[in-house]
This record gives C-alpha cells, structure tokens and sequence, in this order.
C-alpha cells in the first residue's frame, strides 16, 4: 500500500457500496477522496478519528472525481466538520452553490 493512502471502510446503504479514500500529506493534513452520501461521509469522519488517529479538522481537502451523488452528496456532512477546500470537476461547480447531483 502506498504510504499515507488509506481505504477506508466499504459502507453499504441499501444494496449499493460505496468506497472513499483519505490521503495523509506529510504535514499531517488529510484529502478525502469521494466521500459518498451522507451517511457514508459520517462514517469517513468516524475513520478518521479512528484509522487515521486523527481529527476530522485535518482535513484540508476534499475531492470528488466525478459529479454523480455517490461520490459528492456527502461534502456538506464533510465540511461540518471541517475547513477543507473542494475540488470537483468544472462541470459540477454548480453543486457548490446548492444545484443537487443527479
């Protein structure tokens, strides 16, 4: 496994599993990649703390590799938690001002 990559646990809602990942930078900061629906980011934040040994304020970024809910509905859930900056890609900008995924 790379250094500083972690899968974090599948969480399953319904019959469907969702994967995210969080990426530790040397300094300690975490990136957060597809953090899923909400409740699948509440389980990241609990990874978190518990595989990483870290507080979810540490998360400096959140990226989502495409717009589809399942990989972007959990980023408000992410953000009360933390201060991180989100990274999607130019065609889904629009969820940041409140448009709903698909």
């Amino acid at each position: 496994m790379t250094q500083g990559l972690f899968g974090l646990p599948i969480a399953m809602a319904s019959r469907w599993i969702f994967n995210s990942y969080a990426v530790r930078a040397p300094d300690a900061t975490v990136a957060v990649v597809d953090p899923g629906l909400p409740s699948v980011a509440d389980a990241v934040l609990g990874a978190i703390r518990s595989q990483l040994a870290q507080d979810p304020r540490d998360v400096r970024a959140v990226l989502c590799t495409h717009g589809h809910s399942d990989h972007v509905g959990g980023v408000s859930t992410l953000l009360r938690s933390c201060d991180a900056e989100v990274h999607l890609p130019e065609r889904c900008s629009a969820y940041l001002a409140g448009e709903q995924p698909r």
